[in-house]
């Protein structure tokens, strides 16, 4: 009986982007487990703004430890899709959904970690001893209700992110270039990454997909790297 996790087709060098260089393989493993350990020490703050504030004060470094590494992770997706990208040829089927999904995936992502870089720095530093109550919460209430002027650093770019590692995994399971149980643990990952978002220990568990996925592109993309080198 064939297993049909296997592959229809294998690649045996990369086509389209030649890589060669490491750092693009760190970012594809990396990546993922930056951002799932920085969504996994998120203080959990409570819905109102009051008690959202007091949190944010007693767990101000914390807070932006959290939003430090998840930003990371999510900057280091961008060449990590680049990596990912050299697994599919031009030729391959839904070469581009890959594309496209890779590009909304890359925007999201880059715009999530400046939102968290950018709300991280500007909560820890309202939040400060040095800094009156009151005029700390007007700043936090401030970055909260910037309307469509802080569109690219608002949660929107939470659901383009999002939007964009499904078109990406489905894009990679029409096309077959890989294991298919990479593109699967994508979309699960995803599912659960965003569902659980900040919930501790249970983020940390539902990140694992999304890490193993990329730790298996990462090794495929290194083999395929090696052999195009030599």
């Amino acid at each position: 009986m064939s297993d049909t996790l296997a592959p229809v087709r294998t690649i045996t060098s990369p086509v389209g982007f030649r890589l060669r260089k490491s750092w693009i393989l760190f970012a594809i493993f990396a990546a993922p487990v930056f951002f799932t350990v920085g969504q996994t020490i998120l203080p959990s703050l409570p819905d109102n703004f009051a008690g959202a504030y007091e949190g944010m004060v007693e767990h101000r470094d914390a807070l932006l430890a959290s939003r430090l590494l998840t930003a990371v992770g999510a900057f280091l997706f961008v060449p990590a899709i680049v990596g990912i990208w050299s697994l599919v040829p031009r030729t391959a089927r839904a070469s581009w959904l890959c594309l496209v999904g890779g590009i909304v995936f890359a925007v999201g992502t880059w715009c999530n970690g400046l939102s968290e870089a950018v709300l991280g720095y500007a909560t820890h530093a309202a939040t400060s001893p040095d800094v009156e109550l009151e005029s700390g919460k007007s700043v936090v209430f401030a970055l909260d209700s910037l309307g469509a002027v802080a569109l690219p650093i608002s949660y929107f770019v939470v659901i383009v992110f999002g939007v964009g590692v499904l078109l990406l995994a489905i894009g990679l399971l029409i096309a077959r270039t890989i294991a298919l149980w990479m593109p699967l643990l994508m979309i699960l990952g995803a599912l659960l990454s965003f569902t659980f978002a900040g919930m501790g220990l249970l983020a940390l568990v539902t990140g694992l997909p999304i890490i193993a996925a990329f730790w298996g592109m990462g090794v495929l993309t290194a083999r395929r790297t090696k052999a195009v080198s030599k």
